[in-house]
Parts: C-alpha cells; sequence; structure tokens
C-alpha cells in the first residue's frame, strides 16, 4: 500500500464554500484517502505496554498473557517484588515460538539483568532463568517481534533456611 499524509485546515477550506460543497469535498478525500497505509499504534490495545504501567505479578503463581506484533499489544511489563534475599527462578511457556518472542530481566533502575534466549526447539517449550535476588522491586519486558502468541509466566522465590 501506498503512504500518504493529508492534512487540512477546515476553517479556511470552508470559508467560501457552501454545506454541500463543502461535504463533497470532505467525501472525495476520503475515498482517496482509502488507497493509503494507515498507520496505528503498536500499543494501541494494551494496558501494561510501558514500564510505568507494568502489572504486578505476584510470587508464585502463574499469570497467563499475550502479545502480537500486528493486534496493538506488542508488549508486556510485570513487574514483581522480592521481600527477601533468595534465589528467583523465572519460568515461560511461549505457544508460538514462530511469533519470536523476547523477555528482558530488568531491575528498578533499568538495567537489563538477563535476557531469555531463543530455544532451538520447535514448539511450546518451558524456558526459565535464575539469578541471586536481594529485596527489590523487578520487571520483565515480554515482546513479541514476528506475529502473535499466548505465554505464561510464574516468578518462585526460593528462600534458603536460616
Amino acid at each position: 500500500m501506498r503512504r500518504c499524509s493529508l492534512e487540512i485546515d477546515m476553517g479556511s477550506l470552508g470559508q467560501n464554500w457552501p454545506s454541500p460543497v463543502m461535504a463533497a469535498v470532505v467525501g472525495l478525500m476520503l475515498v482517496v484517502a482509502v488507497g493509503c497505509d494507515v498507520e496505528v499504534h503498536p500499543e494501541r490495545n494494551s494496558d501494561d505496554s510501558y514500564r510505568t504501567n507494568a502489572m504486578e505479578m505476584p510470587l508464585n503463581r502463574v499469570i497467563l498473557d499475550n502479545v502480537t506484533s500486528f493486534g496493538g499489544d506488542q508488549t508486556d511489563w510485570k513487574f514483581f517484588i522480592v521481600p527477601a534475599d533468595g534465589i528467583i527462578k523465572i519460568l515461560f511457556n511461549f505457544d508460538n515460538e514462530e511469533a519470536a518472542p523476547t523477555v528482558f530481566l530488568i531491575d528498578e533502575v533499568g538495567r537489563v539483568l538477563s535476557s531469555l534466549e531463543k530455544p532451538e526447539a520447535s514448539g511450546p517449550v518451558l524456558r526459565q532463568m535464575s539469578f541471586q535476588a536481594e529485596p527489590a522491586n523487578y520487571y520483565l519486558h515480554i515482546q513479541a517481534t514476528d506475529g502473535q502468541t499466548d505465554y505464561s509466566v510464574e516468578v518462585v522465590h526460593l528462600v534458603r533456611p536460616k
């Protein structure tokens, strides 16, 4: 499709024209615009597409969600709170690995701590990352780069006995 841009100053356009002529001109412009590629915001259907809107995840509970590169919800942000020192295991399962999902673990100041590697196998594959955690907020940045996929994620907090 061709890309086009159309800017109209409706105030000056309609100053000297009668209403029926004005309506015909606007209608013609809309017909011309139909052939244009309309850009739509990739996050138009997402409530958690930015870190500032990250959805809180409870520890030790599975969360189900989805991302799509063409459906208006390309990116999800989740956060979890680690209350005490321990090991964190994050388990992911993407139903469609062909959506090329990417996942980054980010600390509370925005540094990338880790990322999930794409598995060699096809189909749903359980992926995980683990790290030694201190009490803090941590973020997950989840994105589909080529298609759509449902996914499940669980953050497991393992505390060493004293």
